[in-house]
């Protein structure tokens, strides 16, 4: 299983989830991120939540190289060839449209 569909099976599951559900996904998931990645976790001095992240998220973007929108391309062949993909109705279904 590629990263993409790891991402996209865990959203899957988040949309699925009930109330009770997602209270303890979002505990196991800070606790997580407190261990495996804390610079995404904002601090008492820094914005809250979601737009704290967001802003450390898009300062980290850079243009890709040519390199890496080859190798990318390449991928998304592989991924097609292999069966990997979705209908535009499991795509919506997925996100709730």
């Amino acid at each position: 299983m590629n990263v993409l569909d790891r991402k996209s099976k865990l959203h899957l599951r988040i949309e699925q989830a009930n109330d009770e559900l997602l209270q303890a996904l979002d505990g196991v998931v800070e606790a997580m991120f407190k261990t495996y990645q804390p610079e995404a976790i904002p601090s008492d001095g820094d914005k809250s939540g979601s737009q704290a992240v967001i802003e450390r998220y898009e300062e980290s973007l850079r243009p890709m190289t040519q390199a890496e929108l080859v190798e990318r391309a390449r991928l998304s062949n592989e991924d097609i060839a292999a069966g990997r993909t979705f209908s535009v109705s499991e795509v919506k279904k997925n996100l709730g449209l």
